[in-house]
């Protein structure tokens, strides 16, 4: 006996190294990640079909599709020092923003700030009206000459919430590192 068929030896003699037992093995191992794959699916779209209706609607006014956009814009495709945040209210009624947070990411690391200020001038909690757009130029140079290590980390993330605590999708943009060439 070879050590994969000891591993796979049951406590009542039974081996299943056969090709059976191979396919067995494999199916209760992916079995779980499957299950937890379906699940996050369904949490995803758990509430995106609970009320349709089957009426005629136009796009433009529909109410689901009307929300807060969140944009991140480079001033350089690489290597950035300027990042600007656009904050568009597309919602009907109008929201009460908290401050951002600015997230640095490395692969296993990463570093969160949150924005108070802008120009010396506390913004926070912002009101934003349907229609209206904020826009926040975020000077990256600010946060390297205190912490010289953020010019190795090649993602930026913005994280917005409400004063409620709803939460917004974060927006992401790679700013290339100085490890790459």
């Amino acid at each position: 006996m070879n050590l994969f068929s000891i591993l796979l030896t049951h406590k009542n003699g039974l081996i299943l190294a056969g090709s059976d037992g191979l396919v067995w093995l494999l199916i209760i191992i992916c079995l779980p990640f499957l299950v937890m794959f379906l699940n996050s699916i369904y949490e995803r779209n758990r509430g995106r079909f609970r009320n349709l209706t089957y009426s005629k609607r136009s796009n433009n006014n529909h109410a689901s599709d009307r929300k807060v956009d969140i944009r991140l814009i480079k001033n350089f495709a690489n290597r950035p020092s300027v990042v600007t945040m656009i904050v568009e209210n597309n919602t009907f009624s109008s929201v009460d923003l908290d401050a951002p947070l600015v997230i640095f990411n490395a692969i296993f690391y990463q570093k969160t700030f949150r924005l108070r200020k802008v120009n010396g001038v506390q913004i926070y909690p912002l009101f934003l009206e349907s229609g209206r757009v904020h826009n926040i130029s975020i000077n990256l140079n600010g946060f390297y000459s205190r912490n010289p290590r953020l010019r190795w980390f090649p993602f930026l993330t913005v994280k917005l919430k409400d004063v409620s605590g709803r939460k917004y999708a974060p927006v992401s943009v790679f700013l290339k590192p100085y490890w790459l060439p």
